[in-house]
């Protein structure tokens, strides 16, 4: 079993502690570093297929390359 290493302290209702935070961010990097490696797998750019909706998705969120 891994150890996280996000470890959470006392938060209030409106206030996130650092660890949740630093947690959050991670997750939300590595789900767009995972979009960015779909979105670059081959298509033929006429279809709805993975690719082109991660490539969609990156240019809703202004990530495109």
């Amino acid at each position: 079993m891994t150890t996280n290493p996000y470890k959470c302290e006392s938060h209030k209702l409106d206030l996130v502690c650092r660890g949740c935070m630093q947690a959050w961010i991670a997750r939300h990097n590595k789900l767009l570093e995972f979009v960015k490696s779909i979105s670059k797998n081959s298509c033929c750019i006429n279809c709805q297929c993975l690719a082109c909706d991660a490539l969609e998705l990156l240019r809703e969120i202004g990530e495109a390359e």
